[in-house]
């Protein structure tokens, strides 16, 4: 079990989205569409084609951790929060 799920109940992929769209919120205020979300590295947890970008923003939004806006996903205050928890946790860097 990973860090993010025990204390959030969150896959790596959905934290590392979650945190993804919380930044890009925090940062521009933009809202993210699921084509803004997919990366190319191999290791990484985001999501690499814009079908499981989709998905991973369908998750987060049935836990009520984003919404979709204009085109693309807000974090709610809940998905703030969590992003905020984990951070001051250093959960990102274990």
């Amino acid at each position: 079990m990973t860090t993010t799920q025990k204390h959030y109940g969150l896959t790596p992929r959905q934290g590392k989205s979650l945190r993804y769209v919380v930044s890009v919120d925090r940062h521009r205020g933009d809202p993210v569409p699921p084509e803004k979300l997919v990366v190319l590295t191999p290791w990484s947890d985001l999501p690499h084609t814009v079908l499981s970008a989709g998905a991973v923003l369908k998750e987060l939004e049935k836990k009520k951790l984003i919404i979709k806006d204009d085109g693309g996903y807000r974090p709610t205050p809940k998905g703030k929060d969590i992003i905020e928890k984990a951070r001051e946790r250093g959960l990102w860097n274990k």
